[in-house]
């Protein structure tokens, strides 16, 4: 493009923002942009230097493509990173990585140092097709030394220099961290792959999670400022992206702020959380509940959050995709709100919002034409001014202007030219170039002239500002690779009394022996406790498809929970208290189960870590529909659960054998007394009635005797059977290397062939449910063979797990109509991947449920079940954590 050219469309740019009014971001006249109008350079900004990207519209195969905030890994080769001694217009441009890659590479994500004098970025060279392969790298340049590429004096330079080091993982999205590190966004990992190895498992980048993806994991990291001592610093399972370091939000000053994706099952989007620079205290800061908060109520992510000098976050309001890397600058007050409308437990009565839209919501955060532009990078300024340095683009649209050729011409879409009700006019690539963004008065001063077919974005901007707090880390090499989840009541629901179906009318109730119990066969008088163990589970990294390609068939018939392993159990006390030991560095899940073992209630949502040392707590259960806080501990209301009322006092009707101190849960007591043997879970399912003071109960007006025991232990599992753990030890004494890996062909069709007797009868699985010329017995046919309705399944499994049609004692389908084929009599089926609870199959195995209870009567008033009670366990956690045809992905099928 010519310099007139250029010219020219920068004076229809400046034309059009002038058109518009001042006040706010509006359409005039068919469509607009920032309000605006000249104004002169200031020069508390003009005199920092500052960075951004410029870069060709990323196009494929010639089409313009809007990016995916999912893909961070994008490569979009062109860019050039760029850096101006003052923000003004006329300041010259030194590109900072042409001598590197010229037109080849992609650059992005600059940030500059405290002091204004360093930046860094991530750079990518395009694939020379040697090894090692190119990957995303950090690197730094020193603004107070000339550019050089000259070995040994290089300028900017990769940080990490071994490169066969730098290529072990993609390194994006750096920020300075005060003692002299950096913070990043990597799939590198080598924490994650590391405990793979020791788990027995083979070494390889996660990726996220989803079904079969091959877009790899990024999690936080830092390293030293020369490159070395890289740590892996968060175990999301799936992306945690754009690290800043904050300095003025009460109460977080030091820690990290951040992007993370949040995607278990039954959620995909990105909300805002803290983090200590070391990975402990990982905490939700803002917007779970607020992604249905865009223009016209649209579906928005939070990207790119920067702190603002008010103690805000500015952030950019985007969907995933579809809006050419574009959306809204939003500012959210997180001092007073953890959701738009959901303020923290200091300040219930505000009714928020607590987001404001700088452009009034007339900038699109939808696919399609958004008549007041779009923004792609903000940067918000620390000066007090209300200002940020940003990347926006006035609408344009292609309209026809020849419809015998259909000819198109790119216009602004306030052109009055332009009818946006014409079909044929179609939403063209944005022309984003960088402005300082008056976000009071919405007025815009240009730092580049806008050019068709290109891009400005990723902008930074120097500053005059203090360090952050240094938040030293808190532990170190020789710390024990565990950590400690402290719950202080299952029962505790967003700060109110969850009786979970039981009877009980507070938490004092359940507390107290003399009131309520966990053996209500014993005690058929008190009110039975619901919640007995938690079961922490484990999520399942995925490799790509070059790693290994396995079947999708592998999920089994749902894939909702993707695969899982268990880590292992640990009971519940009588106040709903819960304290154990769980590995570090990885993501883990819980559920709360009842005396069976068998879940109740939902399963936690979002993944929790732990890193070596650290104790994460919480008071209790989040109901995400409810208008409560959570997940910020300065946030949330108070604890239900008071605990011990003194010293030395003990726990109602319990026997004082335990060291109390005030305010202890019944949890924190116990495991204090019993030391490390009562905060290590177990693979197995146990309880012993640690509470119960039988001689006071018995001087009460209501009989009482200690809990009946409860033991299922895999030792237990008849001859045959197979324990599903990754090694024999964890049977005997669990480590943070303990895993059940629960497969179906190993683990569970093999219990329908297993020869049983109880009460001297003969009661093999498949002597009644086979398909050898009799009808199945519940019309379950759990032979060996293939499904028809998936070869890569046991036709059992298929039976429990799917619906389908009654068939006759020679395998064809039942009619209910003998004149039409399409009368099939459904069957369904008896187990309900993901909830023990709801599985119809559990009930036959006691007396009184079902036409033919799977149970024989011992003589002595007891039915005893056919199946043991460590296979019940075995099949209840198996179908609890999603009956998964496989929870090992490399024990699947290869495509």
């Amino acid at each position: 493009m010519g310099k007139q050219q250029s010219e020219t469309q920068f004076t229809q740019i400046k034309n059009l923002v002038m058109a518009c009014c001042l006040a706010s971001l509006v359409a005039c006249g068919g469509g607009g942009g920032v309000g605006g109008g000249s104004q002169a350079p200031d020069p508390t900004v003009a005199e920092k230097p500052i960075a951004y990207v410029k870069r060709p519209t990323p196009t494929d195969n010639g089409t313009p493509i809007s990016g995916d905030a999912r893909d961070p890994e994008a490569f979009n080769p062109g860019a050039h990173l760029i850096v101006k001694r003052t923000a003004s217009l006329s300041a010259p441009e030194t590109d900072v990585t042409d001598a590197l890659i010229g037109d080849t590479g992609d650059v992005r994500d600059p940030a500059f140092s405290v002091d204004g004098t360093k930046l860094v970025f991530a750079l990518r060279m395009e694939d020379d097709n040697v090894d090692p392969p190119e990957t995303w790298d950090i690197y730094e340049y020193d603004l107070t030394k000339p550019l050089s590429q000259v070995a040994g004096s290089e300028n900017p330079k990769r940080l990490i220099f071994d490169p066969d080091i730098a290529a072990q993982g993609e390194d994006i999205q750096p920020f300075f961290l005060p003692g002299n590190r950096i913070i990043f966004s990597s799939t590198r990992a080598a924490r994650t792959k590391a405990i793979e190895v020791d788990e027995g498992n083979q070494q390889f980048p996660p990726t996220v999670e989803e079904p079969n993806s091959n877009n790899h994991s990024f999690n936080l990291h830092s390293m030293a400022d020369d490159g070395s001592d890289i740590k892996q610093l968060t175990f999301n399972m799936s992306d945690d992206l754009y690290p800043s370091v904050i300095r003025n939000i009460p109460g977080l000053d030091g820690r990290v702020l951040f992007t993370r994706w949040e995607h278990s099952p039954g959620r995909s989007q990105m909300s805002l959380y803290t983090v200590n620079p070391d990975g402990t205290d990982v905490q939700h800061l803002y917007g779970t509940n607020s992604h249905n908060t865009g223009a016209n109520n649209s579906l928005i992510e939070f990207t790119q959050p920067r702190e603002t000098s008010g103690g805000g976050v500015m952030v950019l309001a985007r969907q995933f995709t579809g809006t050419f890397d574009g959306g809204d600058p939003m500012l959210i007050n997180v001092n007073q709100y953890v959701d738009n409308t959901m303020p923290t437990a200091a300040n219930v009565g505000l009714s928020g919002p607590a987001q404001t839209s700088t452009s009034n919501y007339t900038v699109s955060t939808s696919p399609g034409v958004s008549l007041a532009g779009r923004f792609s990078s903000v940067f918000p300024l620390q000066d007090g001014t209300n200002r940020a340095l940003v990347s926006y683009s006035l609408c344009f649209v292609n309209v026809v202007v020849d419809t015998t050729t259909m000819a198109t011409e790119t216009r602004a879409c306030n052109d009055p030219t332009v009818n946006l009700s014409d079909p044929n006019t179609t939403e063209a690539p944005p022309r984003y170039g960088v402005f300082i963004y008056n976000i009071g008065d919405n007025t815009v001063l240009p730092i580049t002239s806008p050019i068709p077919d290109t891009y400005y974005t990723d902008v930074a901007a120097a500053q005059d500002i203090t360090a952050p707090s240094y938040i030293a880390d808190s532990f170190d090499t020789t710390t024990e690779p565990y950590g400690i989840l402290d719950i202080r009541s299952v029962y505790d629901m967003d700060g109110s009394f969850n009786a979970m179906g039981s009877t009980a009318t507070s938490l004092a109730q359940l507390a107290d022996p003399a009131q309520s119990t966990g053996d209500l066969v014993s005690n058929p008088t008190l009110i039975e406790r619901p919640a007995r163990f938690v079961r922490i589970v484990k999520g399942v990294y995925l490799p790509d498809n070059d790693v290994y390609n396995f079947k999708g068939s592998a999920y089994g018939v749902s894939n909702s929970q993707l695969m899982r392993e268990i880590i292992g159990y640990a009971p519940i006390d009588p106040d709903g208290s819960v304290r154990v030991q769980v590995p570090a560095d990885v993501p883990i899940s819980i559920s709360i189960l009842d005396k069976n073992g068998r879940r109740i209630g939902n399963r936690h949502g979002n993944w929790l870590t732990v890193r070596p040392g650290e104790t994460l707590s919480c008071n209790g259960c989040h109901d995400p529909a409810t208008a409560t806080p959570h997940g910020r501990p300065s946030a949330q209301f108070s604890s239900i659960n008071p605990g011990a009322t003194g010293d030395g006092v003990a726990f109602a009707n319990t026997l004082n054998t335990f060291l109390v101190n005030a305010g202890d849960t019944m949890a924190e007591a116990r495991t204090r007394t019993q030391g490390s043997i009562g905060l290590k879970p177990s693979v197995d399912i146990t309880y012993t009635d640690d509470w119960t003071d039988v001689t006071t109960a018995a001087n009460m007006a209501v009989s009482r005797v200690a809990d009946t025991p409860i033991t299922f232990l895999y030792s237990d599992l008849p001859t045959g059977a197979t324990a599903p753990v990754n090694r024999a030890s964890c049977l005997n004494a669990w480590s943070g290397l303990c895993r059940v890996v629960i497969n179906y062909e190993t683990n569970i069709h093999p219990l329908w062939s297993l020869a049983r007797t109880v009460n001297s009868v003969d009661v093999k699985c498949i002597n009644c449910h086979n398909n050898n010329g009799v009808v199945p017995a519940g019309q379950l046919d759990l032979t060996d063979g293939a499904s028809d309705l998936n070869a890569d399944h046991f036709k059992s499994y298929r039976e429990l797990v799917s619906n389908d049609n009654e068939v006759n004692a020679a395998g064809a389908d039942v009619l209910s109509d003998p004149n039409d084929p399409n009368s099939t009599i459904l069957v369904t089926r008896s187990i309900v991947p993901g909830s023990a609870i709801s599985s119809r199959f559990f009930a036959k195995f006691t007396a009184g449920n079902g036409a033919t209870p799977h149970c024989t009567d011992n003589g002595m008033g007891k039915c005893v079940p056919w199946l043991r009670e460590s296979e019940l366990k075995l099949l209840s956690e198996w179908v609890d954590i999603g009956a998964q045809y496989y929870n090992n992905p490399f024990a699947a099928p290869m495509n």
